[in-house]
C-alpha cells in the first residue's frame, strides 16, 4: 500500500475511521468541515463528499436498499447521506445534544440505525427518520460498537463505566 491520492484530500485531517461495507474496506476522512469517503483497498477517493460535517461528528457506513449510506451523528442531529452522491437521503433527524456513537444494524430483514447518547441507546428507522425504540441504561455511555450476525441478530457493546454486551433481535409479530 502507498499513499492515497486525490484532488479532494486536504493536507491535514480532523478524523479518520475504518468501515467495512459489502465486504470491502473504506475510510471516512474528516477535514475542513467535509467528510470524504475513500476506497481503502483500491486506494482511491470515492465519489462522496458531505459538506458541513464538524470534526467531532461520529460516523458509520452501512448499506440500505443496496446503496451505501453514511450516518453522521453530532449533537442535535443525525444525517443519513447517500455515499455515492453525498446528498441527504431523508431530512436530518433531531436528536439529543449528548451524541456518543452511531452504527447500522440489521435485525432479520429490517435495517436500523443505532445511536448512543449519554445514557440511552436509540433505534431509528433509516427510511422515515422515526425513532423505533430507546433503551435507557442509567449510566454514562462513552462508546458503542455493533456487529451484525448471519442469524439476523446484532451484538452491541456499550462502554462507559464498565462494559455492557447485549444482543438485539427483530421483534416477533403476533
Amino acid at each position: 500500500f502507498g499513499p492515497i491520492r486525490g484532488s479532494h484530500l486536504p493536507a491535514y485531517f480532523d478524523g479518520i475511521k475504518f468501515h467495512t461495507s459489502r465486504g470491502r474496506t473504506f475510510l471516512t476522512v474528516a477535514a475542513d468541515r467535509r467528510l470524504a469517503l475513500l476506497d481503502f483497498e483500491h486506494q482511491t477517493v470515492a465519489d462522496a463528499t458531505v459538506e458541513g460535517v464538524p470534526a467531532d461528528a461520529y460516523t458509520a457506513l452501512g448499506t440500505l436498499e443496496g446503496q451505501q449510506v453514511l450516518a453522521i451523528l453530532r449533537p442535535y442531529e443525525l444525517r443519513l447521506c447517500n455515499a455515492a452522491s453525498g446528498k441527504d437521503r431523508i431530512a436530518p433527524i433531531h436528536t439529543s445534544p449528548t451524541a456518543r456513537a452511531v452504527d447500522f444494524a440489521r435485525l432479520g430483514q429490517r435495517d436500523i440505525v443505532l445511536t448512543a447518547h449519554s445514557a440511552t441507546i436509540r433505534a431509528w428507522n433509516p427510511f422515515t427518520g422515526r425513532m423505533l425504540t430507546q433503551l435507557p441504561l442509567g449510566t454514562n455511555l462513552d462508546a458503542m460498537a455493533v456487529r451484525n450476525s448471519p442469524d439476523g441478530t446484532a451484538q452491541v457493546a456499550i462502554g462507559g463505566p464498565g462494559l455492557l454486551l447485549t444482543q438485539l433481535h427483530e421483534p416477533e409479530v403476533g
